[in-house]
């Protein structure tokens, strides 16, 4: 093009030159230079660049030489050559209209290139979007067909237009039955008002969520949270994208988790925590009610005794009866190792009472092959009477239970403002047991045991007895205490050794004692110690075993545990005799008797005290006595006081006798003269 241009220019200076030159141009030379130019033009048109940007340029510059040109030339034709106006015009409008020709099909051929390069970005730009739109669509297609969560898309009304695979399978449909079903008709009834209201209110375009129960297509029932989004289209919503998470298993373990936090993991009743928080509540609104502490008797024994997962099995049980014994205004729960509360809306303290003991404590257990008798200690508070607080109720229950405890067990005490002192009182004989041996506060009693046909002494019984600040503490009184706290161990031990010196002192002096007997407590008979301990005493103070006598309450006899078994042996292999104190008050399963190996069984207080006014234990006296003979058993009366006990027992084959009508527990001194005088 451009060497087209310079060859144009060329000629075209050249030509101009010759016209103001040369005169005597001829007619034919002017044909020539129309026919050249014309020539020039076309032959400039066909290598034109295809750019646009070359094209406008292009057209530019061709159309400034083209009208040069026209002019020079019309110039020349008609004032150098001299030819007519109309021939020049003629001519000169021909090449004119070759001229503007080219220049219209350049111009044609740019807006052209134009159209087809606006065509071109166009498509371009359509293939992107539609290729990004299919993008998009299989994004969103992935998104809520594999989706782990089920999504449901609903129209307003709840009819399902569509469903993932994931919402399909967890329903247990395929997706052609969900599709044009509704969504109410999975939701549980309860749940269908609110979550009706739910599509509803969507239509303010703002998403809600909500908890609510379905049921699987297999019946089983799930807990969904539904994210309800709405699916807004030119500014309407038409329709209800639904997102599913399961929450079942979240509501499980958060049932779990308060029921944990709320409930015993041993019994299943509630708490320390949740009773508290009951109480309080009842206390806030000002609702009278009835609290009932109660205390298991003689639990710590059959920890002792057969290890504490049958004393954790027995509180399962007991939690069982407590759970089934209550009515609806009645709550029970545990607040710890043996110790239980119910709490009552109502003032039928008596009524509850019995119905407890006739349902919970009365029955035996049958646990393990063992049958397992238990009873318990009943404090009672009333609110608002005894106290405004929880701290001071619960106080005041505990001060009741106690009371009821030293009472004899199986007992029940109602709150009494004077337990108060009562429990100052406890906690001086709690810290005074601290330090009693020490300080040489507990000394040795005896009662003598005599033959009563022949007025002999056959044996004693070793009782302990505490004297402080020159005041003698009853048994009954620190006893209890010193099982609780664990000094009955070292109290027991003492009592042991106390025992073997003194035989051994007897034998030393020729004070010839047939018998003596101690008591031995449930937690010094399974002291894995025990028979190290008295062997090194047989050791030290080497008398008669059999001479020493271990009397065992019935409550520990009477559980035919191996246990048991074990350690009666062991006693019976050091020759020690054996003896069931208080038989007859605790267990009517005498098969522990047979068994093993007892030597001899000692009749309560409580049967000796009703012989002369009750018939009834005038005929179970008998029968204990008659038994025992047929067993090969020695027997010994506890508690006689009267001339007509004395002769009754003697009657039914009871000659061996220990009480206040013989003589009273003594001092070791007093016990010595006596003897000697009656032996004299």
């Amino acid at each position: 093009m451009l060497l087209l241009m310079g060859v144009l220019g060329f000629t075209t200076t050249s030509i101009v030159n010759q016209l103001f030159v040369f005169n005597g141009i001829g007619h034919d030379l002017v044909n020539l230079f129309q026919v050249s130019s014309i020539f020039v033009i076309s032959i400039s048109y066909v290598f034109d660049e295809s750019t646009e940007e070359a094209l406008v340029h292009d057209s530019v510059l061709d159309y400034v030489i083209y009208s040069t040109i026209v002019m020079l030339f019309m110039l020349a034709s008609d004032r150098l050559l001299g030819t007519s106006v109309l021939d020049s015009m003629t001519a000169n409008a021909v090449l004119l209209l070759l001229i503007r020709q080219f220049v219209v099909s350049k111009q044609n051929a740019l807006i052209s290139h134009r159209l087809h390069t606006v065509n071109t970005d166009l498509e371009v730009a359509v293939t992107t979007k539609a290729h990004e739109l299919e993008l998009r669509e299989q994004q969103y297609r992935s998104l809520f067909a594999y989706h782990a969560e089920p999504i449901f898309l609903f129209d307003l009304h709840g009819e399902v237009l569509s469903v993932n695979e994931a919402g399909s399978s967890v329903l247990g449909h395929d997706t052609e039955t969900l599709i044009g079903s509704n969504i109410l008709d999975i939701i549980e009834q309860k749940d269908r008002t609110a979550y009706a209201t739910v599509l509803h209110d969507l239509t303010n375009g703002r998403p809600r969520t909500i908890d609510v129960d379905v049921v699987t297509e297999d019946g089983s029932k799930r807990v969904w949270q539904l994210m309800n989004i709405p699916m807004i289209i030119d500014g309407e919503v038409e329709g209800i994208y639904a997102i599913v998470k399961d929450i079942t298993q979240m509501i499980v373990q958060q049932e779990q988790i308060y029921y944990q936090a709320n409930h015993d993991s041993l019994t299943g009743l509630h708490n320390r925590y949740a009773l508290q928080e009951q109480i309080e509540r009842l206390i806030f609104d000002g609702r009278p009610f009835s609290l009932m502490f109660s205390d298991l008797d003689g639990f710590k024994e059959i920890n002792d005794q057969f290890g504490h997962h049958m004393g954790d099995e027995l509180l399962q049980h007991i939690g069982k009866r407590l759970r089934g014994a209550l009515l609806p205004n009645e709550y029970a729960g545990r607040l710890g190792g043996d110790e239980f509360i119910v709490v009552a809306e109502h003032g039928d303290d008596e009524i509850l009472v019995e119905r407890l003991r006739r349902f919970v404590y009365r029955p035996p257990y049958f646990m393990g092959g063992t049958l397992v008798e238990i009873h318990a200690s009943i404090g009672i508070v009333r609110y608002p009477e005894h106290g405004s607080t929880l701290k001071h109720l619960l106080s005041n229950a505990d001060l009741a239970m106690y009371k009821a405890k030293e009472k004899g067990r199986n007992e029940t005490i109602m709150f009494a403002p004077e337990l108060r002192t009562h429990k100052e009182e406890r906690k001086l004989l709690m810290e005074g047991l601290d330090t009693a041996l020490e300080k040489g506060e507990i000394s040795l009693y005896l009662q003598p045991q005599v033959d009563a046909s022949m007025k002999a002494i056959i044996g004693a019984e070793a009782l302990m007895r505490w004297q402080r600040d020159g005041v003698f503490i009853p048994p009954s009184q620190f006893i209890p205490i010193a099982e609780e706290t664990g000094h009955i161990h070292d109290l027991g031990r003492w009592m042991i050794h106390e025992t073997f010196q003194l035989m051994y002192a007897f034998e030393q002096g020729d004070i010839d004692l047939p018998k003596l007997s101690v008591n031995l407590s449930v937690r010094q008979l399974f002291d894995e110690h025990l028979i190290e301990y008295l062997t090194s005493l047989f050791e030290r103070f080497p008398i008669e075993p059999a001479r020493l006598n271990f009397e065992l309450t019935e409550t520990v006899a009477a559980h035919q545990s191996d246990r048991v078994l074990t350690r009666i042996l062991e006693l019976k292999a050091l020759g020690i005799k054996l003896s069931i104190d208080d038989f007859g008050t605790g267990y009517s399963s005498l098969a522990y008797l047979v068994r093993y190996p007892i030597d001899e069984l000692k009749i309560p207080r409580e049967f000796t005290m009703q012989l002369e006014e009750n018939r009834e234990y005038q005929t179970v006296t008998a029968t204990i006595v008659a038994m025992a003979r047929q067993l090969g058993m020695a027997l010994v009366a506890e508690g006689v006081e009267t001339e007509y006990q004395e002769n009754f027992l003697r009657k039914i084959g009871c000659d061996s006798m220990q009480g206040y009508r013989y003589a009273k527990p003594m001092p070791l001194d007093e016990f010595v003269i006596y003897y000697m005088k009656q032996t004299m």
